[in-house]
């Protein structure tokens, strides 16, 4: 098959079988968009972050949706799940992005962390993406742009480059200022596997242009992304059923029932 393989071409699937049930990657409930690897092999502890509180069915959530989280308490409960948790993360984004001093706590909290809180430092990064603006997009496009050390500070430093990618081709997505010249820069300069993960994003969003592909094209990237035909979905499905009957009933039944979206433009060649 030319261009990009179906393994790679439908990467956000196997994100999310990996991520299911995650409310950072994509919880049941909906929390974080899906986007990257799997965050970490096991939750890790956020410095003063109060414990995840899951509210009981039923339970009147309005009080806890008013208040206003930190930094540190709003990346602490990224993993809440159960009833009311979509409702609970979207309330506390939108307090949290009308906060002016929210964006800088969190950049100095990334910069706090050290390079082996990986799960922590994912998270900020994701949340960073979640505030659509010119700062944020900056501060992205450095963790993108960024050179590794090492041959394994590379390998760790990818999932990080891959979620500070995707939220600036969101912010493209949503015309933020200047947001379009940094994914031209991503193109451009970023790491090769950065770069052609970039490119299936603006073309799963509808938004590669003529103009983007070239860029790729002169790095030696085929870019001839194209959606799977119906028999390589249903293989992916296939292959992905161990996965899926190692979560529970809710999470294997959603993710037999996926569907391939319907791109209506930024379509490749097969």
């Amino acid at each position: 098959m030319d261009g990009i393989s179906v393994a790679r071409a439908f990467y956000g699937f196997f994100a999310l079988v990996a991520c299911a049930g995650v409310a950072a990657c994509g919880s049941s409930e909906g929390g974080a968009p899906v986007g990257g690897e799997q965050v970490t092999k096991a939750p890790e502890q956020v410095t003063n972050a109060p414990p995840i509180a899951v509210m009981p069915e039923g339970k009147d959530v309005r009080p806890a949706l008013s208040r206003v989280m930190s930094v540190q308490e709003f990346i602490g409960q990224m993993d809440d799940v159960g009833p009311g948790s979509k409702d609970r993360y979207d309330a506390a984004l939108a307090n949290l992005r009308k906060d002016p001093s929210a964006f800088p706590n969190l950049k100095a909290f990334y910069s706090a962390q050290p390079k082996t809180a990986l799960g922590t430092r994912w998270k900020a990064v994701h949340l960073a993406g979640e505030f659509e603006n010119l700062e944020a997009t900056n501060f992205l496009q450095d963790i993108a742009l960024a050179r590794s050390e090492s041959a394994l500070a590379a390998y760790d430093d990818f999932r990080l480059k891959y979620s500070a990618a995707v939220g600036v081709v969101r912010a493209h997505s949503v015309n933020v200022a200047e947001a379009q010249g940094k994914v031209e820069r991503l193109l451009t300069e970023a790491d090769t596997e950065i770069a052609e993960l970039v490119g299936l994003e603006l073309f799963s969003r509808g938004i590669l242009t003529e103009a983007l592909r070239t860029r790729l094209k002169a790095r030696g990237i085929a870019a001839n992304y194209r959606l799977p035909t119906d028999a390589e979905v249903a293989a992916m499905r296939k292959a992905a059923d161990p996965a899926i009957g190692a979560r529970s009933p809710e999470s294997a039944a959603r993710l037999k029932t996926m569907t391939v979206p319907a791109y209506t433009e930024g379509v490749g060649e097969k």
